[in-house]
């Protein structure tokens, strides 16, 4: 903002496909608005990204780190698969990952009765409890207990090779 004595400047940015932001500014008759393109300033225009109830939980995590500058690919597109993969990387486990997709559901289900902070968090929690279930199944690990779902350990007092279809060999705990 530059104040020359009864002339202000000031600049500011509005999406162009939403001009009711104009009309909440309340009366403009009384001020005298230009509106011109940034395409000939040498401002850079800040960042925004239209997120839905699904996006924008991790929109705000990757904002947490650090917005991207104008013109950047957003990472927030990558993170909505990789980190709660990579959470039930790190937490894999049947039993956890259940109770976290059980909340989740829960929270998807009924969520007109939800705060709004909590709700915001159901997709995110349905997707980290998924995944948790998964590699639980794949680490064959339920409460810090190993799963025995194909029979006993191959190795255990045999001599043969084995493959299992789905997971690891429940010794390996």
């Amino acid at each position: 903002m530059i104040n020359q004595g009864n002339l202000m400047f000031g600049y500011f940015w509005s999406p162009l496909d939403q001009p009711s932001l104009f009309k909440e500014l309340g009366d403009l008759d009384s001020i005298n608005l230009k509106v011109e393109s940034a395409a000939f300033s040498k401002l850079t225009p800040p960042t925004h990204f239209l997120t839905n109830d699904f996006t924008w939980i991790f929109q705000e995590i990757v904002n947490t780190y650090g917005t991207p500058t104008f013109g950047e690919i957003n990472p927030a597109v990558f993170a909505n698969v990789s980190f709660p993969f990579l959470f039930g990387v790190m937490f894999g486990d049947v039993g956890h990952g259940l109770m976290l997709m059980i909340a989740g559901g829960i929270m998807c289900m009924y969520q007109d009765s939800l705060s709004e902070d909590v709700a915001k968090l159901r997709y995110i929690t349905l997707m980290m409890g998924w995944f948790s279930f998964y590699m639980g199944l794949i680490y064959n690990d339920c409460m810090s207990i190993p799963l025995t779902v194909f029979g006993k350990s191959c190795f255990e007092g045999s001599k043969q090779i084995c493959v299992y279809p789905f997971g690891f060999d429940p010794v390996w705990l």
